[in-house]
């Protein structure tokens, strides 16, 4: 029998795991209604700033979030 401290860990990871397919969809779903040039610069972002590149926290994602 699982321990309640193991319990809460396997609930955290499924939660962690759920929130973050969420954001994936939603990322994908942004990045969908990019044109040519927006998909230029985001990859040249991503590839330049690597793992400090945070899409969600991006001006352009910020506003696009609020419409």
């Amino acid at each position: 029998m699982k321990s309640s401290k193991s319990k809460k860990s396997d609930i955290n990871e499924i939660s962690t795991n759920i929130i973050n397919t969420e954001l994936s969809i939603i990322e994908k779903e942004y990045i969908s209604q990019f044109n040519e040039k927006e998909l230029k610069a985001y990859n040249i972002a991503k590839s330049y700033l690597g793992s400090s590149f945070h899409l969600i926290k991006s001006n352009g994602f910020i506003e696009w979030a609020k419409k």
